[in-house]
């Protein structure tokens, strides 16, 4: 019984002292750091995905007084720029000290640009970069006003004489949906037509609220490298999406490649690099990953912010009849909308930017920092900045 009880208050010590070192970690390093309960960390504050709540109460607490704070996601230290200057050395002057992400492996669909790592980072980045040109994007925009045309005809469809109301978040994640599949899978999705088309409802799916708990899948993404090293059944998309985006380019490589069709998309470009000689080329799961994250990176962010703008425009008439004024003037000028058109509408793109207030990027403060582990996935925390 006296064995079992030493045993066990030696057990507990060991957890106590080793969670007091590990919510040290920023402390021991002179960085400024939440308050951490003893036990949990900041367990407690982990109520959605993106951390934003978590951010917010370290940029509340510490903002004006520090350049930059710590924060625990379990037992992992994670640092908050809360210095828009830093922000510019991380990102710029300093980038080639902070150049990974976290990563998450497992799937296919996640060997792309926006999540490899090192040189396998770089040598995607070397091959992609070219095809992200202005020259390169004024290639596909035929293709995005064939599907524009498509999404005016379905608005006279559905309001017709009647003026029916329409949800616009829905019809414009169809128009987006309609643009990517063409540009990037070059295929027809028909989601203006079909609003149950494949690739809406996978879609749907990509974006669906789980009903998993938060906590676990924040645990999940923060360490999954790790568990899948151990072997654990973890992954990051179901398998029948993972199926879907490969069969859906691999078909359509195939069938480009035999019939030697061209169709000026982002396909064409990336086939282009799949040509390439001496074993450089990408392979078809590679170019899965990549038109994958550009579809996941595009329709829902272009068709909320497409929703958004329409429901400023609504309440602000004059705003709408301003800009009505300027596309009537420069379509007058070229007769129809090309990109050199689109480019001569400043008041237009003014009303569906949205500015985020970046400023000038320096030095991480306190020796050493620049290789802590805390500082591993800093670039990560940039994208959910509170300012």
């Amino acid at each position: 019984m006296d064995f079992m009880f030493v045993v066990l208050t030696s057990l507990l010590s060991f957890v106590l002292g080793y969670l007091r070192y590990k919510y040290s970690y920023w402390e021991l390093r002179g960085v400024p750091q939440l308050k951490t309960p003893f036990l949990f960390g900041h367990f407690l504050q982990l109520q959605s995905v993106h951390l934003s709540e978590l951010l917010q109460e370290t940029y509340d607490a510490f903002k004006g007084t520090a350049k930059l704070a710590g924060i625990y996601v379990y037992l992992r230290p994670m640092a908050v720029v809360l210095d828009l200057d830093l922000v510019k050395s991380v990102l710029i002057k300093d980038f080639g000290q902070f150049v990974d992400r976290r990563s998450f492996h497992g799937d296919v669909l996640t060997a792309n640009l926006f999540n490899l790592q090192g040189e396998e980072w770089r040598a995607l980045r070397t091959k992609l970069s070219p095809t992200f040109t202005s020259g390169k994007m004024k290639y596909t925009f035929g293709t995005v006003t064939t599907v524009a045309q498509q999404l005016g005809e379905t608005f006279e469809e559905l309001v017709g004489a009647q003026e029916t109301i329409l949800e616009l978040h829905d019809l414009m994640a169809r128009y987006t949906t309609d643009v990517i599949g063409r540009c990037a899978f070059g295929t027809e999705c028909n989601s203006l037509r079909d609003p149950q088309a494949e690739f809406r409802a996978v879609g749907r799916r990509l974006f669906k609220n789980s009903n998993k708990s938060i906590r676990w899948r924040v645990f999940k993404m923060t360490y999954l490298s790790s568990l899948a090293q151990l072997g654990l059944p973890v992954r990051i998309f179901h398998p029948q999406i993972t199926d879907f985006f490969v069969r859906i380019v691999g078909e359509t490589v195939e069938l480009r490649e035999r019939e030697q069709i061209r169709r000026n998309d982002f396909m064409d470009l990336l086939l282009d690099l799949k040509k390439q000689e001496n074993g450089k080329g990408l392979t078809v799961e590679q170019l899965a990953a990549q038109v994958f994250v550009f579809f996941v990176a595009g329709f829902e962010t272009s068709s909320s912010n497409l929703s958004y703008a329409l429901f400023e425009l609504a309440k602000n008439q004059a705003v709408q009849e301003q800009l009505r004024q300027e596309i009537g003037e420069v379509l007058a000028r070229h007769g129809e909308l090309t990109y050199e058109a689109m480019l001569e509408m400043p008041y237009l793109d003014q009303t569906i930017t949205v500015y985020k207030p970046y400023r000038n990027p320096a030095h991480v403060p306190g020796p050493g920092l620049a290789h802590s582990p805390g500082l591993r996935g800093l670039r990560d925390s940039l994208q959910r900045r509170p300012w």
